[in-house]
């Protein structure tokens, strides 16, 4: 498997809620204050030199979310409806950027109704979610057509959207990129 992964530590973490996304020294983000009913995560990190070919996502437990998390709500569940991402040459993403087309997803684990995929697709009651093993961690992956890095493409913005409602946000994460040849990688359905 000639694919590498490399945890992508956040230049910039806001919320449109207004909640504080905290860039903890291990790359992850753990997310205090205001626990809105749906929220957006926005995040930006700095383009692999080797190009983007996917994107890893690691919810992670943690003591100060309620049941370990790594959800928000009192049961610690989550429900990512749709991970988006865009390539720009410049932080603010004030310029043109172009968005990332990924093709499909994998998880350890998904809740009955909630697969992998439901995440990649922009239906708000569709998405990603972990009942009943909440308290552990879980990864999510999702992989692209591979995008080269380049003179435009020196920044990535992911977006963490969380439509669902009923509080149902993801708590403490990581994100890491994915680079390498994904063309022999075959994903489960």
């Amino acid at each position: 498997d000639s694919l590498t992964f490399a945890v992508a530590k956040p230049i910039s973490a806001k919320s449109t809620s207004g909640a504080v996304l905290n860039i903890e020294e291990d790359g992850s983000v753990l997310t205090t204050g205001k626990v809105a009913d749906k929220d957006k995560y926005t995040l930006v990190f700095e383009m692999p030199a080797s190009g983007l070919s996917g994107i890893k996502l690691e919810a992670l437990p943690h003591e100060t979310l309620p049941s370990k998390g790594p959800g928000r709500p009192p049961n610690g569940n989550f429900v990512l409806s749709e991970l988006r991402a865009y390539a720009g040459k410049d932080a603010g993403f004030k310029t043109d950027y172009e968005p990332i087309k990924f093709s499909n997803a994998e998880a350890d684990f998904s809740q009955n109704n909630f697969p992998p995929v439901g995440a990649l697709e922009a239906s708000p009651k569709s998405g990603w979610a972990i009942s009943p093993k909440m308290g552990k961690p879980h990864e999510w992956l999702c992989l692209a057509e591979p995008v080269p890095a380049a003179e435009n493409r020196q920044f990535l913005q992911t977006v963490l959207d969380q439509q669902y409602g009923g509080k149902h946000l993801i708590g403490h994460f990581r994100i890491s990129t994915i680079s390498g040849d994904t063309t022999l990688r075959r994903l489960p359905q």
